[in-house]
């Protein structure tokens, strides 16, 4: 399964492993989970790829119940 552009990611990644903790452990992360982060077949039908149609809902249905009349 391709990755799309995880491989590249990934090959940047690589040669930096000894330097940070961090790193060490985002490219076998990434490595392991290539055909999760596809972004690209979702993105290019129109599906949303982030968070944020997830947070603005949230944000909507709760704002909404907290600035009503007489809340605090």
């Amino acid at each position: 399964m391709n990755g799309g552009p995880v491989g590249p990611g990934v090959a940047g990644l690589k040669p930096h492993r000894d330097r940070d903790e961090a790193i060490a452990a985002c490219a076998p992360f990434l490595e392991s989970n290539r055909g999760r982060l596809r972004y690209d077949p979702r993105g290019k039908r129109g599906w949303p790829v982030g968070s944020g149609v997830v947070e603005s809902g949230c944000k909507r249905i709760v704002g909404s119940r907290f600035t009503r009349s007489g809340c605090r």
